[in-house]
């Protein structure tokens, strides 16, 4: 279904004077085939970096019960650290596909491809620790080094470098699909009802003018104003912009790291707890377990 309506938007695109050049997708080929092969101009696909970096973590941890040292923490830091060079190198497929080359070994101590603009251990070799990683030592294992490798060597591909390299995201269309579902929720049938296309044009309409579209589309209709829906309204769109600067900050980011590898320890301290309880309760059975008594010679 997705590959056909984005065929029809692609094909009905130049009836408006409008050609799109690219379009920024996950890993799913059936779209890309589709669009190469019935839509009549050509168009450039660009990868989703969330896309990809979950479909890494996806690899890793489907082998995180056979390999040892695959953690969630270790799980989490390849995908920052793919995140973080395909950001990093943003328009450049050479440094980018470097950097990506250099993520495992660099995690396991081999500096000697890294680059200095990035690399803490080229700058401090005797101090540097790994930020993410357990303990800041270095990763150790055969089996783990070659799985952590077998699962990025699709992304260093020529054309997955190219597709990589303009750092695609497709956080807006989310966005404006967030916007369009809170006027009309999945899970009630607007689509057949008569109001679908207002509820969609609104839901447009507050993704580009904000929340104030309200009091605009009053005023473009000849409608009276409300002093009271233009102070709500600009008092929302004001906090918005307040929530989107401060979820911008370096410091706010560095907290969310903190409380998600939180949230990865929390179930593995839970069980460990649990084991550690149901070893004792055995040990404290065996240990007060009495002998039956001896019987008494007549």
């Amino acid at each position: 279904m997705e590959a056909n309506v984005a065929v029809e938007l692609f094909s009905s695109a130049p009836k408006s004077g409008v050609i799109y050049s690219t379009y920024v997708g996950d890993d799913d080929s059936v779209t890309e085939n589709h669009l190469k092969t019935l839509v009549n101009y050509d168009i450039d696909k660009w990868s989703d970096v969330n896309h990809a970096s979950r479909t890494l973590g996806t690899r890793l941890y489907m082998a995180k019960g056979k390999i040892k040292g695959l953690t969630p923490n270790v799980i989490s830091y390849i995908q920052k650290s793919f995140t973080y060079c395909v950001n990093q190198n943003k328009g450049q497929p050479s440094s980018l596909l470097e950097g990506l080359t250099s993520i495992v070994p660099h995690a396991f101590g081999k500096h000697d491809n890294c680059s200095n603009s990035w690399c803490g251990y080229k700058k401090d070799p005797e101090g540097y620790k790994h930020g993410s990683l357990p303990g800041g030592k270095d990763l150790t294992g055969e089996d783990l080094r070659a799985t952590l490798e077998e699962a990025i060597r699709p992304f260093l591909s020529h054309d997955s470098v190219k597709k990589l390299a303009p750092a695609g995201s497709s956080q807006r269309n989310e966005s404006v699909n967030s916007s369009i579902g809170s006027k009309a929720p999945k899970i009630r049938h607007y689509g057949g009802s008569q109001s679908s296309d207002f509820r969609t044009a609104a839901g447009i309409a507050q993704f580009n003018k904000g929340n104030r579209y309200l009091t605009l589309a009053t005023e473009k209709m000849g409608l009276a104003q409300t002093h009271i829906t233009e102070q709500n309204t600009d008092k929302i769109d004001k906090k918005r912009k307040r929530d989107g600067e401060r979820k911008s900050t370096k410091e706010f980011k560095k907290r969310e790291e903190t409380l998600e590898r939180k949230r990865i320890k929390r179930p593995i301290l839970l069980r460990n707890a649990s084991q550690q309880r149901t070893r004792q309760g055995s040990a404290g059975n065996r240990a007060t377990k009495r002998k039956p008594p001896s019987r008494m010679q007549p």
